[in-house]
């Protein structure tokens, strides 16, 4: 049979066909592709001309105050979250014994804000260099522009004869290039890799003649010759590095060759060029001399001085890079100031800084000495000079006169037999000390610890809420205070007209942030739902009005079931949505995953009592301990709220279960509205806690056995695997 007999040909005929299909298929869809892109390019193209102009606009749009944190951002960089202890008590005696930690940014700023140069200049990178040289000699050849352009592509040794051959050329040939070829000269000799096995007198020739060339840099530029990106500007920069870093201090020192004074204020001076900016520089220079253990050339100027106290005290500054490793930062620390003392030099360059230093390192005498001298409304000095009578003498009650600004002397004399305190802390709170707002709430803080361990709750109360510790106010407003103490204390802030104090603080999903929240919790969870509505969260005032409303008419007699039935499940909606807010204390239970019920949210009440056990270590609490009376109140309160089956004081969970049921049991048997609601209310709990979901299976399968849920809970035992929303209004339809 022929391959092309009759019978094979419609099948290369129907192949042929697919084949043909098949790139048209290509084509259509290539071609759509090209047209897609042609738009999307045309767009871009749209945008590219736009956007610059959209730029420019925002930029001239920017406010002063925008364009000064822009800058600060450039020359500073993100500032240091400081970690503030938010708690007192969860970190128990670490609170009132660990050391501080300065803020470097926020301290160079105060001290040289105004020194240091805000102006920016372009970097003398490569690009825009031979871009200048391009435009300059526009095509034209030149025996200059060929060596200049050779020595890029050089290694170090030869870039500097093509330098040398270029300025050895006619004047007239080598001027447009004098002040590059020596800039760059210059930049390569400080790059040779020789140094170490120069003589002291070839080393002296050759910085000699790299500051030379550099110091003529600018004059070269001024009679005419190419300056791109402001070279001449950065020539005093690397003079600078010359004196200060281009070797190791010792061996520049040696060499009378050292100038550390005089290039900080250089660096301090210098346009900002990207990363190469003040900051940095100096930084580089601290980090330097700590690292190799030479910290006398700091002593040279005021300005340095300051810089190495600010840099030691701040641990290193904000940034990785230029922070030296743990165990250097201590030995530079200690090794500064010894110094300090040898060379006799008076800590009152940096009067705050030094005593920092002093306490960290655990000097508590010389601390004490050192804070003494400062003014008696600093705060710095009430919280070094309790923490060094802690350290000494152990004392909680001479040091709480202390943070109230009583004479030292007086009060740590009145202590001699006590226990001194001890335990050594491995870590720093960072402070920042240009703040006067952050260390007066540090004091009140530390004050309210020392209130609560005498038994002065109120006062503790005060204190925490005026620092601002957050938890600690509402561990005292809830475990410990009477409620009708609680109320008068707020009520006194409210004549007071003092705002709501904005902890940034969140339970749950709801704001509970302020201790006017905390009275609303409580006065609702005893009952006193009127009074409680006069301090609920604004933002939820109108449904917690509904609420207690609902709750009224559900408790009326004199009203249908079904309308009681329907206020309870309108109830059940609303406290599902604020209940976390209006019901529930911060410190109640909390319910976790494979613990169970457990001291909710930072477990200060547990901290402090002893009183359950937890995964993980409990903070040591010798010096802040738990009085009989505070231990007695909070025995009462984990009485009241862990003790007690209750649980919808505990989780809005709870709270909307109950009132579901309520609401079920008013409906007749098998209402389909009311097996809805059960499997709904099943739903809140069956996870969580199955035992306490049990009520709502037990009476969909007694009362409501005909209603498909009811059908399925008696077959398979348990709540279907669905998950209605049954609406506001389904009983009122």
């Amino acid at each position: 049979m022929s391959f092309f007999s009759p019978k094979i040909r419609p099948f290369f005929r129907n192949l042929g066909v697919i084949s043909l299909m098949l790139w048209l298929t290509i084509f259509v869809t290539y071609y759509a592709d090209k047209l897609t892109r042609r738009d999307v390019s045309e767009s871009e193209k749209t945008s590219a001309k736009t956007t610059p102009k959209n730029e420019v606009s925002s930029a001239r749009l920017m406010t002063a105050a925008e364009q000064e944190e822009h800058v600060d951002f450039q020359l500073y960089g993100y500032p240091r979250d400081r970690y503030r202890i938010g708690t007192m008590l969860s970190e128990g005696d670490t609170s009132l014994l660990c050391g501080f930690q300065t803020d470097f940014r926020t301290d160079l700023q105060s001290a040289f804000g105004d020194v240091i140069s805000r102006d920016s200049r372009d970097e003398p990178k490569r690009e825009a260099i031979e871009s200048a040289l391009l435009r300059h000699f526009d095509g034209k050849s030149s025996r200059a522009l060929s060596l200049y352009e050779a020595s890029l592509n050089a290694d170090r040794e030869k870039g500097i004869r093509l330098m040398d051959e270029l300025l050895d050329l006619p004047k007239e040939e080598r001027m447009p290039l004098e002040a590059l070829a020596k800039y760059r000269r210059a930049r390569l000799k400080m790059s040779l890799e020789d140094w170490a096995g120069l003589s002291d007198g070839d080393m002296r020739s050759r910085l000699r003649s790299i500051r030379e060339d550099l110091a003529s840099v600018p004059d070269h530029a001024r009679a005419g010759s190419l300056d791109p990106a402001k070279v001449s500007e950065n020539a005093a920069y690397w003079i600078a590095y010359s004196s200060s870093m281009i070797l190791p201090s010792r061996r520049l020192i040696a060499l009378g060759e050292a100038d550390y004074g005089g290039a900080v204020e250089t660096y301090l001076r210098m346009p900002r060029r990207g990363e190469a900016n003040a900051v940095n520089s100096c930084l580089h220079l601290l980090l330097k001399l700590c690292e190799e253990n030479n910290l006398r050339p700091a002593l040279a100027g005021e300005n340095l001085r300051k810089l190495m106290t600010y840099y030691l005290a701040s641990a290193g500054g904000d940034f990785p890079d230029t922070r030296p490793a743990s165990d250097i930062l201590k030995a530079s620390s200690i090794a500064w100031l010894d110094l300090l003392s040898e060379s006799k030099t008076d800590p009152g360059f940096a009067l705050r800084h030094v005593a920092v230093l002093q306490y960290r390192l655990e000097r508590w005498q010389d601390c004490r000495d050192t804070a003494v001298r400062l003014p008696k409304t600093d705060p710095l000095r009430q919280l070094l000079l309790s923490r060094c009578n802690l350290r000494l003498t152990g004392d909680l009650s001479a040091s709480r006169t202390l943070l109230e600004g009583a004479d030292p002397a007086k009060s740590i004399a009145a202590s001699a037999k006590t226990t001194p305190a001890t335990g050594f802390y491995n870590y720093s709170v960072i402070i920042d000390l240009q703040s006067e707002t952050e260390l007066r709430e540090r004091v009140s803080g530390e004050r309210g610890v020392l209130a609560l361990c005498a038994g002065e709750f109120p006062e503790a109360l005060r204190l925490f809420d005026e620092g601002r510790y957050a938890e600690d106010a509402f561990y005292v407003a809830e475990c410990l205070m009477p409620l009708d103490e609680l109320k008068a204390y707020v009520d006194r802030r409210r004549s007071a007209k003092a705002p709501l104090i904005k902890y940034r603080w969140n339970y749950g999903n709801n704001d509970f942030d302020d201790l006017e929240y905390e009275l609303c919790s409580r006065l609702m969870r005893a009952g006193r739902t009127e009074e409680a509505l006069d301090y609920v969260n604004s933002n939820i005032r109108a449904k917690t009005a509904s609420y207690l409303l609902l709750l009224r008419a559900a408790e009326r007699t004199d009203v249908s079931p079904l309308e009681r039935a329907d206020s309870y499940w309108r109830a059940a909606l609303l406290v599902r949505q604020i209940g976390e807010t209006v019901l529930h204390s911060p410190y109640g239970l909390s319910w976790s995953s494979g613990e169970g019920w457990r001291v909710g949210y930072s477990y200060i009440p547990g901290f402090r009592s002893r009183s359950f056990e937890y995964p993980y270590g409990v903070p040591e609490m010798a010096v802040l301990t738990c009085g009989a009376e505070e231990l007695r109140r909070l025995r009462e309160w984990e009485s009241q709220h862990m003790g007690s089956s209750a649980r919808y004081e505990r989780d809005a969970r709870y709270a909307a279960f109950d009132l579901a049921l309520n609401a079920a049991r008013l409906l007749p048997d098998n209402d389909p509205a009311g097996a809805e609601i059960l499997q709904y209310a099943g739903n809140l709990l069956k996870y969580r806690e199955p035992k306490a979901a049990v009520p709502a299976y037990r009476m969909l399968v007694t009362r409501f056995p005909r209603t498909p849920y009811g059908q399925h809970a008696i077959a398979k035992k348990w709540f279907s695997s669905d998950r209605p929303s049954p609406p506001a209004d389904i009983l009122s339809k």
